[in-house]
């Protein structure tokens, strides 16, 4: 029997990666007061080092606590999702809106340069975000990141979707609602159900239980909700390709992570190496698509070493 997908859980890695949305695609305001922010000060600040922001901190904050001391990082979580505030009415958000988030947030924070930290869906903004406004980009971490192209890859992350996801935990989370449990404890109800989207990007699901972070909202727990607005923005989204073009003019450095056991495939990573002119892939075995909870050691050496590399100008012999 296959799985029966839940509705925030089938497009999470995959809503964004969609160039060229229509201009009306964006919310009413980019007010970044309504994303939730966390600025993490250097504690032992180098002058040449540029900030590091990382979108989705509620997928990746409490696990990085301690990453390059160093660094200025900025944590932040994308309009309507995590810990920013839950968007009450139907604002047409988008990966146009996203990125526009990211440039209001950088020009908020008057850095003229950034490092970029990218996980799924937020590889995805990190990629178009470089695209767009390459000027004010360093370095590029791309964690088991978005494919270029919707074909062949989504049809394959499908499949190993309904292989992996636990329906016994499924038929709990049913139980939740129909009882009523769901609304007697929200926030109980949010844990469970993100255990079950942990326990589907592990490899070994156990893994699942070293997470730290709490990738569901603190103002409106419901990640039904967020799902329909996740959703929403697949629906906008169509077969997308990025293209071979733009990404060969992208001179920026690039370090993607993807892990041989991830949902989505391997190949979709190695595509990008064709086309971009200073990226390196490196394949992390035994893995899924939390490599920092699954092989810390391996990932925070790679992502550490990576990001203290200084980056060069394209002039740069």
């Amino acid at each position: 029997m296959k799985a029966r997908p839940l509705l925030w859980l089938l497009p999470l890695l995959t809503l964004g990666a969609c160039l060229g949305l229509p201009a009306n695609s964006f919310p009413d305001s980019l007010d970044t007061a309504r994303l939730y922010q966390h600025r993490v000060a250097a504690t032992e600040p180098a002058a040449d080092t540029v900030p590091l922001v990382v979108p989705g901190a509620a997928w990746l904050e409490a696990d990085l606590e301690g990453f390059l001391p160093e660094r200025t990082k900025l944590f932040y979580d994308l309009r309507g999702r995590g810990s920013s505030r839950a968007v009450k009415r139907n604002l047409k958000l988008s990966i146009e809106s996203d990125v526009a988030d990211l440039e209001a947030l950088r020009s908020r924070y008057s850095w003229e340069r950034i490092d970029l930290l990218g996980w799924g869906y937020a590889g995805g903004v990190a990629i178009r975000y470089a695209l767009e406004h390459p000027e004010h980009v360093g370095n590029l971490l791309l964690v088991s990141p978005l494919p270029p192209r919707y074909a062949p890859y989504w049809a394959e992350y499908q499949r190993r979707f309904s292989e992996r996801i636990d329906m016994e935990a499924i038929a709990a989370l049913d139980h939740w609602r129909a009882t009523g449990r769901k609304a007697q404890d929200p926030a109980g109800y949010a844990s469970a159900y993100t255990r079950v989207s942990l326990a589907t990007f592990c490899f070994d699901p156990r893994d699942a239980d070293r997470v730290r972070s709490t990738p569901y909202g603190i103002e409106d727990p419901d990640p039904e909700r967020v799902g329909r607005l996740k959703e929403a923005i697949f629906h906008r989204l169509g077969p997308w390709v990025v293209s071979p073009d733009s990404l060969a003019a992208l001179e920026r450095p690039v370090l993607i992570i993807h892990g041989d056991k991830d949902l989505l495939p391997l190949d979709g990573s190695r595509e990008y190496l064709e086309h971009l002119s200073q990226a390196q892939l490196e394949v992390i075995p035994q893995c899924g698509r939390l490599p920092w909870i699954e092989t810390p050691e391996r990932f925070f050496e790679l992502a550490e070493a990576f990001l203290r590399t200084p980056e060069l100008s394209p002039s740069t012999p």
